[in-house]
Order: structure tokens, then sequence, then C-alpha cells
């Protein structure tokens, strides 16, 4: 991502703080949710600058990541090795975060656009998608263990029929 672009969305990806509103099932104060908004911005960091390193302590040995209902997640070594050739996509929330806690797993979740991998000419096209990050804190600093992309439109006609 360019520069002035990168610099704007790093401004906006965590534009909720307000909005990151405490729900079911448990609270999440103030310090610890700044304390995640730090930890999303250096996995997106990580992820927009192929930093192999940082992600490597980032992910816990055991994340996964998963698309839709997929019950099989991808691995932290295939993720790592997508970063490493350019392929990872960091899904930036920008509307209807919400942080939640329950035990000691914290969860990040809102919708994020998702951009057609094509280039041309044309103005981008996207999608929204619905994103679910865990969090845990291990020995004083966060690890990413699980994330999951849902496809927004999809999710919302699911919750209609329920």
């Amino acid at each position: 991502m360019g520069g002035a672009l990168g610099a704007l969305a790093s401004l906006g990806m965590w534009s909720c703080p307000a909005r990151c509103a405490a729900d079911k099932p448990g609270e999440v104060d103030p310090k610890t949710r700044k304390e995640l908004q730090e930890a999303e911005q250096r996995f997106g960091h990580a992820i927009e600058k192929r930093d192999t390193a940082a992600l490597s302590e980032i992910l816990a040995d055991y994340y996964a990541e998963s698309e839709g209902d997929e019950n099989m997640g991808v691995p932290k070594r295939a993720v790592i090795a997508r970063a490493k050739g350019g392929t990872l996509v960091f899904y930036r929330i920008e509307r209807d975060a919400k942080c939640t806690v329950s035990a000691a797993t914290y969860t990040i979740e809102g919708e994020a656009k998702s951009f057609g991998r094509l280039i041309t000419d044309q103005p981008a096209e996207f999608k929204w998608v619905k994103v679910r990050r865990m969090w845990i804190k291990k020995d004083g600093h966060w690890l990413l263990i699980l994330q999951n992309i849902r496809d927004a439109e999809e999710e919302k006609t699911e919750t209609k029929k329920e």
C-alpha cells in the first residue's frame, strides 16, 4: 500500500474507539481496548509491509484463518508464506466494530472492504465482508489466534432466515 494511502488507511483503521462498544459476553476496559487496537494496527502493518518476522510474533503457533463456514483453517505457516509472497490481505474493520471478551479471549469484529484482485483503470470495486479476529494475551503481549472472513451480505441473509 502506497505512502499517503497507507497512512490514510492506518488512520481510518480504528476510527471506532468510541464505537468499539463493550457488548456481551463481557466488558472490555478502555486500557485493554487500546492495547487491542494497537495489536490490530501492528497486524495490519506487518501484512502491508510483508514483515514475516513481525507476523510470526503476532500469530499464535496454533493460529488459524478461515473463510465462511469452512471447518479447516489455514495454519500460521501458510499465512506467513502468503504474506511473504504479497498475497495476504489485511481486512481493515471500518464499520459496525465491536470488542468483546469471554474468559481470556478477546474478539474484535466488524465489517471491512474486500477489493477485487484485478487491476484495471476503473475505480476499485469492493464488497463488505464480516471480519472476526480473536486475540489472547500471553506473557505480556497479544497473540492472534483466529481470523474468520465471511461475506457480509450472505451473513445478513442467513440471519434473516433464522
